[in-house]
Parts: structure tokens; sequence; C-alpha cells
């Protein structure tokens, strides 16, 4: 039975994402959300509102155990495949951060329109201490928090609560868990007042002013990350080690 589902209620649709115990991405289920994105993207969809049924996280990010030589480049082209959906739906995109969002799940909530998080989130991209780097994060964060935020969450993997993340622009309010549910509806109800194809053609227009090198720079980073960061043995290693549960023993090379 599949962790995730959709919930439809008109010009709004609900993707929930109930994998547990944390919501760890792996590359079937990356390809579940973009087949959901696929499917309401042919539909009278208006608003998509992506959250979790779990009360302990978001999305605890990508699974390891997909970063392995023969899967690599299967999940990377997975996360940004979902990334890249949202970038270019037709609807609106909203994320509702009950929880930690990881890795991945912190690259694709913020990839939303909207994202709306509560005191619960955390936003962290503690993949350097893998061994390895966030390449959705490289191509894109510094456009939302600025270079030095962005540079400080890339190299030293710490988290930012929901109240710092909306300070600095990762997030667009930061607000109490019991009102989460509240503020998702009162923002979706606003957006399926207007009209959806204006919404839309704005939306594009906002790619076209904001994002017209982001899918360039992002191939490129991909690039980058396969070629070159994947062929370093210390990424391998922190690879290895999280894997087998053991400190990561750097090599420097």
């Amino acid at each position: 039975m599949s962790g995730l589902r959709i919930e439809r209620e008109g010009g709004l649709a609900h993707v929930v994402m109930a994998w547990k115990p944390l919501n760890v991405l792996s590359i079937d289920r990356l390809n579940e959300i973009a087949a959901a994105l696929d499917e309401l993207e042919k539909e009278p969809v208006q608003v998509v509102v992506l959250e979790s049924e779990l009360e302990r996280a978001f999305s605890a990010g990508v699974d390891v155990g997909d970063h392995q030589d023969a899967k690599m480049e299967e999940m990377l082209h997975a996360v940004h495949g979902v990334v890249r959906r949202l970038w270019n739906a037709p609807f609106v995109s909203i994320a509702a951060v009950n929880g930690p969002a990881l890795g991945g799940g912190c690259e694709i909530a913020a990839s939303c329109d909207f994202v709306l998080a509560t005191e619960r989130a955390v936003f962290a991209l503690p993949e350097i201490r893998l061994g390895v780097y966030p390449p959705l994060a490289v191509a894109h964060f510094a456009r939302l928090v600025g270079t030095r935020r962005a540079t400080q969450m890339i190299l030293t993997g710490d988290p930012v609560s929901g109240e710092e993340a909306a300070r600095i622009g990762l997030v667009t309010d930061s607000v109490p868990m019991e009102e989460l549910g509240q503020r998702v509806d009162g923002l979706a109800t606003t957006l399926l007042r207007l009209s959806r194809s204006s919404l839309a053609e704005t939306r594009a227009a906002l790619r076209t002013a904001w994002g017209r090198d982001r899918e360039e720079v992002l191939a490129e980073v991909e690039d980058h990350y396969l070629g070159s960061l994947m062929k370093t043995a210390d990424a391998r290693e922190g690879l290895e080690a999280f894997l087998e549960k053991r400190p990561p023993v750097w090599s420097h090379r």
C-alpha cells in the first residue's frame, strides 16, 4: 500500500506523505510524488498542498541507500524531477511543514511557491557531514536566503528553526502548530478566488524574471556532483560510514 495519497476538493488538492516513520524518500517514493504532480497537472487544479501526515517529520530526506553508485544518477534525477515539476507546474504549490525537513525534504519544501512552517519545523542540509553536498540548494538557495546564509547552511549542515527560516526568507511564514491547517486553508482560499489561468501565466512570468538560468545552473551542478564529487574517496566514505552506522574516517581526497 502506497504511503502517498491525493485528496481533492474542487480546485484544491492535498498531496499527503505518510511513509513511516519519517517520510524518507527513496527513488520509488520520489517517483510517486512526481507521478502525483503529473496527474494533477492534467486536472483543473489551482492549488496543491504538499504535506506530511506524520507528526514526527515533514521529510527526513532522501534514502542514503539510494546514493550508491548504481542508483546515484537515478536518485538525483528523481529528486530534481519533483523540484522541476514544482517549478514548472501551472498550479500554485504550498508546503505545509509540520516538523523536520532535512536534505532533499528541505529542498523540495523550499521549491514550493509558499512554505508555511510550524515551531516544530527544522530545516537542515546535513549532506556535508556525509562528505557530499545538496545540489539543488547549491544551485538555488542563495536566491532565497542570500549567499551568506546559504553558504552557512550548506557548509555546516547546521539546522535552522521554523521561526529563523521565516526571518531569512527560506519560508513564507512561521505559524503555531495548532494553526497550521487553518493558515494553509486560508491561503488556499485566497488563491482559489483568483483566476486559474491568470495565476498560471503569472507563475510563468515569475519563472522568466527570477529563474531564467535556474535550470541551467542546476544542470551544471548535477554534472559536477556526478562527475567530480562522487569520484572522491571521502564522498564514498561518508555515505558508507552512515550506512554502516560508524563515524567517517576522512582521507581528505
